[in-house]
């Protein structure tokens, strides 16, 4: 695809018999080499031991990523996650808004272990979150970002979904916070929405916003080619140059995972 290999920062790693096969299959087919792997939630909760396993099964392709819902989960776990393995912190439908003080503690605890805070922005799915949890959609938008990357500046924050339907709101944090990386993750596509090259051309307008994009599928593997063309259709209509398609799809995952 990228004459050097794609890094998948956004993977849900499904429990269904022989999804670790398709997924390796998947990223075998679309010069895949690294894929950033978390838990699929339900009305259980989250099985952060999933991501782990996947790891394990699969080798180096896997990067495992810990799911965390702050009010639910505590601070004193973070110090544990890279001796278990764990390469990030994906955080999601929160107890109280994601910049409450009360969730200070985490922040502290994760950017003084070096581990990427990566965070579901928007609207969310309806997949059982609700049996466990009072969700709310607001407490997770973009603009609870800009405070947390004022608040800690060492912090490395990743804003998935362009904080879908906040997208005006998603696109003004990233422009004052440069060091705010995001994904434009969805499900259902751009276009379909409207959303073509005219509104990707007028969004990204900033010098240096491919430098904080980074590549993620965040579908099962039968659809991670659909997402692969959603992100090269995104850098056709901002007409990106081979260096910043190559950031997009590999080099500033790397960076952001301490791996250049």
């Amino acid at each position: 695809m990228t004459g050097s290999g794609i890094v998948d920062t956004h993977c849900h790693i499904g429990p269904e018999p022989g999804f670790l096969e398709r997924l390796r299959a998947a990223c075998e087919e679309l010069g895949i080499e690294k894929v950033c792997a978390q838990t699929s939630g339900d009305e259980r909760g989250f099985d952060n031991d999933r991501p782990l396993r996947a790891a394990e099964a699969l080798g180096g392709l896997v990067w495992p990523i810990y799911t965390f819902v702050p009010g639910r989960n505590r601070a004193e776990e973070i110090a544990s996650l890279r001796p278990r393995g764990f390469r990030g912190v994906k955080f999601i439908v929160p107890a109280a808004e994601y910049d409450s003080r009360e969730f200070d503690p985490i922040y502290e605890a994760v950017a003084a272990e070096g581990l990427p805070a990566i965070f579901h922005t928007g609207i969310v799915a309806r997949v059982g979150f609700e049996r466990w949890t009072d969700v709310s959609c607001d407490r997770m938008r973009p603009v609870r970002l800009d405070t947390l990357a004022r608040r800690f500046p060492t912090l490395e924050i990743v804003m998935c979904h362009l904080g879908a339907p906040w997208y005006d709101e998603a696109l003004m944090v990233l422009r004052v916070n440069r060091g705010i990386r995001f994904d434009i993750t969805s499900g259902s596509g751009w276009e379909p929405k409207g959303m073509g090259e005219e509104w990707f051309r007028r969004a990204f307008w900033w010098p240096g916003a491919a430098d904080a994009m980074v590549f993620g599928t965040d579908v099962p593997p039968e659809r991670m080619a659909w997402a692969v063309g959603v992100y090269r259709r995104a850098m056709d209509w901002l007409g990106l140059d081979a260096a910043a398609r190559e950031r997009v799809w590999r080099l500033n995952a790397l960076r952001l995972f301490g791996e250049r």
